[in-house]
């Protein structure tokens, strides 16, 4: 069994190198799986680059400057696509891999083909505690089918995920492809695990938590419209914001009859929250 690791990686020297410590750690006890990681930097000035290329060789490291988490991630699979892989697994720069993850992970794959034809989403918890802070995901509430929340389960209410650990086969990116690297940073993720659903592939929710990783809480607050600190142009160009080219192809894609409605209404929201936060902010 062949399992391509595709990350991306930016300025973020300390969480990378613990979590590629963290994962060679493990593989390289792992006889009957031959894993292979690649890794794309959006151009990191921190020396994140030149540390992955000196103390792990074996990594197939690329640069693409400018490439955010889904173009990077896009980059990376591409390249492994190359070698035509049994499973594509994506890994996060900032997951610390519990013990025996990977372990139990090609445990399952050798024990169970049905696996063959999900995607399997590894739940990942905050550090020192139970709390999860990405995994599988639900929508949250009947009538707002892009508004989503983590799901607990067995996965049998997921519709998509976040793209921490995510697992998919081979048989899946022949049904369905890979990344659409027209989206540049947060909506690829959810994206493909909608494109998964509608193409009836399920999405399983692995039976343990495979590892830490801290909720970004700065960047769910710009999200929510609950940062004083973002321009106008930030929200609706920057990747980190919510770029409107990219959030109109994502809500025409998977937003229903009332595609149009919606994109406008996350604005509406947002706009709104933010003149508040500004508001207080300046009182």
């Amino acid at each position: 069994m062949r399992i391509a690791i595709l990350m991306t990686v930016f300025n973020r020297i300390l969480q990378t190198n613990l979590s590629l410590l963290n994962l060679y750690e493990q593989i390289k006890v792992i006889d009957a799986v031959d894993f292979q990681v690649f890794i794309t930097d959006g151009g990191s000035n921190d020396g994140t680059f030149e540390l992955i290329s000196q103390a792990y060789p074996q990594a197939h490291l690329y640069k693409r400057q400018g490439a955010y988490w889904n173009k990077g991630m896009w980059n990376s699979w591409t390249k492994a696509l190359e070698s035509n892989f049994d499973f594509y697994l994506w890994l996060n720069d900032d997951v610390d891999l519990f013990e025996g993850t990977m372990a139990k992970i090609s445990t399952i794959l050798s024990e169970q083909e049905i696996f063959e034809n999900m995607v399997l989403v590894g739940s990942t918890r905050e550090p020192n505690s139970n709390f999860h802070s990405y995994g599988p995901l639900k929508i949250k509430h009947r009538y707002s089918p892009l508004n989503f929340e983590i799901d607990n389960s067995d996965g049998t209410n997921s519709v998509t995920f976040n793209g921490n650990f995510v697992l998919v086969p081979r048989n899946v990116v022949a049904h369905i492809g890979i990344l659409d690297d027209r989206f540049s940073h947060s909506f690829g993720d959810i994206d493909y695990g909608l494109r998964a659903s509608k193409c009836g592939i399920q999405i399983v929710n692995l039976p343990f938590s495979v590892g830490s990783c801290p909720k970004n809480r700065e960047w769910s607050n710009i999200q929510n419209g609950n940062s004083s600190k973002v321009s106008l142009s930030f929200i609706l160009q920057h990747p980190k914001g919510i770029p409107y080219k990219e959030w109109l192809l994502f809500t025409k894609k998977h937003g229903g009859k009332l595609w149009l409605l919606r994109f406008f209404w996350r604005y509406l929201i947002f706009f709104t929250r933010l003149l508040k936060s500004k508001l207080s902010a300046r009182f």
